[in-house]
């Protein structure tokens, strides 16, 4: 009986250990204690008494036992991986243009080994490989850096970070029409679930757009908890751009699928999926090879938007108005009918203000995200 109450106390002590821990701090010279961490804190190299609530900061963590994570929308400090007392220093420095994703990206030292950012000339800094360190913390949960691109807003052709979700929100129907469905974004039915119902925090499962195969299969499309809310922290980094949605056709590469995606750029939106070109450049092999041939392990192995099995892309082919292309289970590009049910990770841009508050990429330390 006393080993088993040992234990239930040790749980507990360890659950305590766990629990998420929102400090107001200070300086690197002044330390205090709260819920059993030790925590020394600057704000511009000043001691401070509270964490900064206003203004754009980047930070500096270093714990012992523990890892810490700030997120900035919430103002808390995290302290994950507890293995013992916690001591935490803590640096908020106010942020300068030097402090910009955008600089984060096209720094050429972001890179793992061979692969990371790569700078793809007119089609902009490109993150390739097996896994480089393009991990971003965004609404709350993991999503990726494709690259920082040439994109048309209302303002005219700016760069732009371009993050897609790491999971996918599962398989949906490209065009869930009954009938006249068409391989063109904007046009679509998950174009509309996308931008009205997941970036809106909406449950869309009852509507006409959320179906899994044609007009027939019925989907899960509550996006109320993974959704993004269009006026909170998050939503607000969001930019409206004009997608490049010209057709192109599959065994082409990724180059040429560019080339055509560009031609067109008449719609508008928050939410899109990646694009064939995006697929065929996170590649680390050879972008001179034709997208119809990614069906081997330079291409899958060393492509880290690959693994999710058969999922849309938002451009449409060239010779069939009702097909979207796709990249499939094996790796390659082709093309289906609009209304089959395939996997679906929203994509966006991040708005030109958003910076890096700290992280370095990793899975296990992403960038933290600040506005």
């Amino acid at each position: 009986m006393n080993n088993k109450k040992t234990k239930i106390s040790f749980f507990l002590l360890l659950i305590f250990l766990l629990v998420v821990i929102i400090i107001y701090a200070n300086n690197n010279d002044y330390t205090f204690e709260s819920d059993g961490v030790l925590i020394a804190l600057t704000i511009d190299g000043t001691e401070a008494t509270s964490f900064p609530t206003t203004g754009e900061f980047t930070v500096e963590i270093d714990c012992k036992n523990g890892k810490g994570k700030w997120l900035p929308d919430d103002k808390k400090l995290v302290v994950e991986e507890v293995t013992g007392n916690v001591k935490c220093n803590i640096d908020f420095t106010t942020k300068t243009d030097s402090d910009l994703l955008s600089s984060k990206i096209t720094a050429t030292t972001v890179t793992q080994g061979n692969e990371g950012v790569v700078n793809e000339g007119d089609v902009g800094y490109r993150y390739e490989g097996t896994n480089p360190d393009n991990y971003v913390w965004f609404n709350n949960e993991l999503w990726r850096i494709i690259g920082l691109i040439p994109t048309k807003t209302s303002s005219g052709t700016e760069n732009l970070v371009k993050i897609i979700r790491n999971a996918s929100i599962g398989g949906l129907a490209y065009d869930a029409k009954s009938s006249g469905y068409t391989g063109a974004w904007g046009s679509n039915t998950l174009y509309t679930l996308l931008n009205n119902y997941f970036y809106g925090k909406q449950d869309g499962t009852d509507t006409a757009y959320c179906y899994g195969y044609l007009a027939t299969s019925k989907a899960k499309c509550d996006y109320t908890s993974i959704g993004i809310n269009t006026s909170d922290y998050y939503g607000s980094m969001v930019k409206n751009v004009y997608w490049n949605t010209g057709a192109s056709g599959y065994d082409v590469t990724a180059s040429a699928a560019y080339t055509a995606e560009t031609r067109m750029q008449t719609v508008t939106g928050y939410i899109g999926l990646m694009s064939a070109s995006d697929y065929g450049y996170a590649s680390s092999g050879s972008h001179t090879t034709s997208m119809y041939s990614y069906n081997n392990s330079t291409h899958t192995l060393g492509n880290w938007l690959y693994g999710n099995g058969t999922e849309w892309t938002s451009i449409q082919y060239s010779r069939g108005t009702r097909y979207p292309l796709d990249v499939t289970y094996n790796g390659y590009v082709n093309f289906y009918d609009a209304y089959y049910g395939y996997a679906v990770r929203p994509v966006l841009y991040l708005d030109s203000s958003v910076y890096v508050v700290n992280g370095s990429g990793t899975e296990s330390n992403p960038y933290i995200l600040g506005m």
